[in-house]
This record gives structure tokens, C-alpha cells and sequence, in this order.
């Protein structure tokens, strides 16, 4: 129900809405932005919505007073820093720096995945494990890890065969790959 009576379908479906296009952003007027972005983050989010920001940009700075700088940036177009619960600059300068901390240690552990899109990390035993398995092995379990985001359960339905990257699977493809990835302990 919306403020004005019932929603309604002007044209199309309810099928139609996995087919809409995103709303960009850049379509958006920035005061609402800026708005809404206030609103969403309240006091007890701040350190989150800013460490968030930071570990983003942490990859493109020299040192930790050029990352104090873009927390003080982001922090004054972003939070209402005179409000009842300002963001002091102690508090941003300890956010960056623990960031700053944060990102070289991942860096030097190979493990800085920040800002380069979503990624599938696998273990050099896993791969060993499923490589002699086969193609259709190989492929189901790499589709099924991608699809999981990163966790241990793996569930695998029948219909997942409709959607692998190749094309479509039948049905004894996709069970004889599936049952190859039970026997060898793999699911």
C-alpha cells in the first residue's frame, strides 16, 4: 500500500521486474544522495560506512596523511559533523590509520581483494582434489564455489544444469559430474 492507495502494474508484469534495468546513479540528483546517505548512516554506522570507504581508496594514496585527508573529505560531505554526535578528527585520523594497517597487511599476505570486484579463492589442495576429476567435474565445482560466496555448504540442485557457463547441461551430465564430485569427498 502506498501513502496515495494500492500499487498497480501501469504496463507489464510482475515477470518484467527481473528485466528493469538498475536506477544509475548518476540519473539521481545529488542533494537527494547526499540525503539519503546522511539518513542512512546514523552515528552508530559512521566508523563502518567510513573504514568501508577508506579500505576502497586506501590503494590509491602514499601515505597515511594523504588517507587522513580523503577521511576528512568523505567524512564532511558525508556525516553531519557538528550534530549531536560529531565525528571528531581523532576519530577519523584512527579509522585511517587502522585502515592504512589493515590494507598493508593484506597486501603483503596476497590477500588485498578491496575494490577489484568479487573474486573465488581456492586452496592449492582443492584444486589438486578436483583437477583428475574431469571437465564436467572440474566445471560444476568451480560454478558451485562461485555460487556459494565462500561458504562451506555447497548445495547443489538439479535444475543448476539449465545455467552453466557453457550452455545448458542434461541431466546425466550434470548428475554423473555431481555424483564424480561426492565420490571423490569433494561434496
Amino acid at each position: 500500500m502506498g501513502s496515495k492507495g494500492a500499487y498497480r502494474f501501469i504496463r507489464g508484469t510482475l515477470a518484467d521486474l527481473e528485466r528493469l534495468p538498475f536506477a544509475r546513479a548518476d540519473n539521481i540528483d545529488g542533494a537527494v544522495q547526499d540525503a539519503v546517505r546522511r539518513e542512512l548512516v546514523k552515528a552508530g554506522g559512521r566508523n563502518k560506512a567510513l573504514m568501508e570507504y577508506l579500505r576502497g581508496q586506501a590503494r590509491y594514496v602514499d601515505d597515511l596523511e594523504a588517507l587522513v585527508d580523503v577521511g576528512f573529505t568523505y567524512a564532511n560531505e558525508t556525516f553531519d559533523r557538528t550534530g549531536g554526535h560529531p565525528f571528531t578528527d581523532s576519530e577519523v585520523r584512527a579509522i585511517a590509520a587502522s585502515v592504512l594497517d589493515w590494507t598493508q597487511r593484506k597486501i603483503g599476505e596476497g590477500q588485498y581483494f578491496v575494490g577489484t570486484g568479487r573474486y573465488l579463492q581456492l586452496s592449492h589442495d582443492a584444486i589438486d582434489r578436483v583437477l583428475p576429476l574431469g571437465a564436467d567435474a572440474l566445471m560444476l565445482f568451480m560454478v558451485l564455489k562461485r555460487r556459494s560466496d565462500h561458504r562451506q555448504n555447497l548445495i547443489v540442485a538439479n535444475d543448476m544444469r539449465l545455467t552453466m557457463p557453457d550452455g545448458e547441461w542434461t541431466l546425466v551430465r550434470f548428475r554423473r559430474a555431481r555424483q564424480i564430485l561426492i565420490d571423490n569427498g569433494v561434496l
